[in-house]
């Protein structure tokens, strides 16, 4: 009996910390005034991220968006992060005018990549110079 109660135990704490999310938004709720940023590629040394990953959006310290990967993105299916604008007199959200920047979460090796190089485009897909927020 002990030993299916330890098991039990196990694989409960086991499903309660993999529904955990490693980045936590700086906001409450939905947020407000988005900025939409479309992830078309995510990889860490040339593997690609997957289902279970996540990608954040950081105004310097703070977590303006978290996306947790169902898999793969790519052009034809793009992840979305939904950055936040901060509230006023709140740093709960990006400043306009902030540069952006990306942190990704391979959840596989439990570890936390922070300086992910960003590649702009516009809509036709053509490199640009970086966006702020």
């Amino acid at each position: 009996m002990k030993k299916l109660m330890v098991t039990l135990v196990l694989a409960l704490t086991a499903l309660f910390l993999s529904g955990q999310a490693h980045f936590v938004p700086a906001f409450e709720g939905n947020g407000q005034d988005h900025m939409n940023i479309y992830i078309i590629s995510a990889e860490i040394s040339g593997v690609p991220l997957s289902a279970g990953d996540e990608i954040a959006a950081f105004d310097g310290t703070i977590c303006c968006a978290v996306l947790t990967l169902a898999g793969t993105v790519s052009p034809t299916a793009p992840g979305v992060l939904a950055a936040s604008m901060a509230d006023i007199n709140e740093a709960n959200g990006f400043t306009s005018g902030n540069p952006i920047t990306l942190r990704f979460w391979d959840s596989s090796a439990a570890k936390e990549y922070p300086m992910v190089t960003l590649v702009f485009y516009n809509t036709s897909q053509e490199v640009v110079s970086p966006v702020p927020y």
